[in-house]
């Protein structure tokens, strides 16, 4: 939550976002709007791997099918590029940026829980 607040904020200062893609079916929430077409067949795990094998047993077919969740995209952002996203949110002159309260509230439980 914080770092998607970060980085929209950074973005609206004219900090360019440069962080690493990967895709993944898992349902974890996207931190960057980048479009890139999706793996063609990714890989199946757990309970939709098992649901795979035994729809191939039972129709004969090797194909296995598509996973029902939607494929979501998770970026890697380092330590350096949110000290970079922090930098300029913290360099911007033009309008007061505030922290919104649930992000507030967010981190201050990570830091208790730490």
């Amino acid at each position: 939550m914080f770092t998607t607040w970060l980085s929209n904020t950074a973005q609206g200062c004219g900090y360019k976002v440069q962080a690493n893609e990967a895709a993944t079916s898992n349902g974890s929430a996207k931190l960057h709007a980048h479009t890139h077409a999706p793996p063609s067949a990714p890989r199946l795990k757990g309970k939709h791997r098992k649901l795979a094998k035994q729809a191939a047993n039972i129709n004969g077919s090797p194909k296995t099918p598509a996973p029902s969740e939607e494929l979501q995209k998770k970026y890697k952002v380092t330590v350096a590029e949110l000290l970079r996203q922090a930098e300029a949110v913290a360099a911007w002159t033009k309008k007061t940026i505030r922290l919104p309260s649930d992000v507030e509230m967010v981190l201050k439980r990570a830091i208790t829980a730490r």
